[in-house]
């Protein structure tokens, strides 16, 4: 308990005070979102003809499956410390459990849909 309260005293100090419940549902849901809009972005930068699409590809995949199941995990365990009213907690703690979930099963649709050759 001891532990949660200093890494939330900490969390609050950087995050500004009117940005601090906003914080609790945006970063889980950067994770869910982040490898859907890299690709979209990424598709339209090869038009441009950089090489390095691949390499880049492959950082946002594992940027967000780390990413979302660190801070899916690490949010579940602090939210109830965090101060916050039975209904807000619970979209918090759906939002950080979609972001545990929701990367490796984009990346997996992603694989199925070059497999089958979309």
């Amino acid at each position: 308990m001891i532990i949660k309260k200093r890494i939330i005293e900490w969390l609050s100090e950087i995050v500004p005070e009117n940005k601090w419940r906003k914080f609790w549902v945006f970063m889980p849901t950067l994770f869910i979102c982040l490898f859907p809009a890299s690709l979209i972005i990424f598709k339209l930068i090869t038009y441009i003809g950089w090489l390095g699409i691949g390499r880049a590809t492959q950082m946002i995949m594992i940027a967000s499956v780390i990413g979302g199941i660190s801070v899916g995990a690490c949010f579940l365990w602090l939210v109830d410390e965090a101060g916050f009213d039975a209904d807000y907690t619970r979209r918090v703690k759906w939002c950080s459990r979609l972001s545990i979930v929701l990367p490796m099963l984009w990346i997996l649709l992603a694989f199925l849909l070059v497999k089958m050759g979309l």
